[in-house]
């Protein structure tokens, strides 16, 4: 009678795939974590510009604004598409992994039976204590039969072990079909995901190109807005860097001359510390007009020059400092409404479009502190013009407010 006591082969061989297969399924784990956590995210921001857009819906007139939060809709669309898919393609390649598994557990259960089965019958023959005697005594030296009487000895509590190898294989057989079952319905659940994320991204699409129609219907109009618009947004820009130039002249012509004093490179240090990580200076919005040149996405021929951002949010909305600092200055910009400048240091920080001010020239304000409200448009959108300008002896420059919040 020939049967494995330690089953070295097969223990190693299973042990080895079952690792492998726990290292994916770990791996997977924390990458899962990441994507439900990018689909929550998307899923807000879609809530976000769908509100925008309900807000919207109640003015009669279709604006390049709302357009433009329908837009950044489709492109959220796009991402949770995206992102369901991938998230598909990891679990069913965890999927996989499972069945795997649970191959190599079922072959090392029947394995592990089979040479218990051995055993048994083995144990059967040996129950005879004259048998016992005779294989112990039928040895060839004084070392065989002591290995013999070992062997008798270890026996029982080998069979024993046996046992208990099959009873754990069995109870990881039973947790891996568990999480084979889990996982399936997750992946259905993602498939009911998926096809209501396509059906919206459609739907949505559809609208886009209805709007676009119906805006290009009006074209020559709605020329003359954006260059209205322009307009206005370069008389902001003008006023803004005026109010910046005047301070610095105004510094310049002291006793001192401009000069950054210890505690403005204390400021600047903790505002550009935390570059990258600012508040949002709303509680919700889209960007809806970036920083820089760029041409109109919807009308041809036509560039934009903003520096800074335009951030659209619900009607009246409230504006937050991004940062502690002091208020140097209070502008009110004819059929501009008001703007407030935050000094940082040698940074500063501008809103603009608002309607009401709760601040002051002097005020010392904090993170996160309200400054004001918006004013309200015809398309129930507001839009907060927002700026971040450098400052130094050499003179003013603006800089995208994009690297300087947090991405959301």
């Amino acid at each position: 009678m020939r049967f494995s006591i330690c089953n070295k082969n097969w223990g190693l061989g299973s042990l080895l795939a079952m690792i492998l297969l726990l290292a994916g399924q770990m791996a997977f784990g924390q990458s899962s974590k990441d994507l439900k956590a990018k689909e929550r995210d998307l899923l807000k921001k879609i809530e976000n510009t769908r509100s925008l857009i309900l807000e919207a819906k109640k003015s009669q007139d279709l604006t390049l604004t709302q357009l433009a939060v329908l837009n950044r809709q489709i492109l959220y669309r796009e991402e949770l598409i995206n992102n369901i898919e991938y998230q598909k393609r990891k679990l069913d390649d965890l999927i996989q992994d499972n069945k795997k598994s649970i191959a190599v557990l079922e072959n090392e259960i029947v394995y592990l039976k089979s040479e218990y089965a051995k055993l048994v019958r083995y144990a059967y023959k040996m129950r005879n204590t004259d048998y016992k005697l005779m294989y112990i005594f039928s040895a060839g030296s004084l070392n065989q039969a002591y290995q013999r009487l070992k062997f008798i000895q270890d026996y029982a509590e080998f069979r024993k072990r046996q046992v208990q190898l099959i009873q754990r294989r069995q109870e990881e057989l039973k947790v891996e079909n568990e999480n084979l079952a889990q996982r399936l319905v997750e992946k259905s659940n993602l498939m009911v995901n998926a096809t209501k994320a396509k059906n919206e991204f459609v739907d949505d699409v559809a609208l886009q190109k209805k709007s676009l129609a119906k805006l290009q219907k009006n074209e020559s109009k709605l020329r003359s807005e954006l260059k209205a618009q322009e307009k206005k947004r370069q008389k902001v820009a003008r006023a803004i860097k005026r109010a910046i130039e005047r301070e610095m002249a105004k510094a310049k012509k002291s006793s001192k001359g401009f000069v950054i004093t210890p505690e403005m490179k204390l400021a600047a240090s903790g505002f550009k510390g935390n570059k990258g990580r600012l508040p949002w200076p709303l509680v919700r919005g889209e960007i809806t007009a970036k920083y820089g040149q760029h041409p109109h996405k919807t009308l041809p021929g036509i560039m934009i020059d903003n520096r800074g951002v335009d951030i659209s949010t619900s009607p009246g909305a409230t504006v937050r400092a991004i940062y502690k600092g002091s208020v140097v200055k209070v502008l009110i910009i004819s059929g501009a409404g008001k703007v407030v400048i935050v000094e940082h240091g040698t940074y500063r920080s501008v809103y603009s479009n608002l309607a009401e001010v709760y601040v002051k020239k002097g005020d010392k304000v904090n993170t996160k502190e309200d400054l004001g409200v918006l004013l309200k448009t015809k398309d129930n959108i507001s839009e907060l013009h927002f700026e971040i300008w450098n400052t130094s002896a050499s003179g003013a420059n603006p800089d995208n407010p994009e690297n300087w919040i947090y991405s959301k």
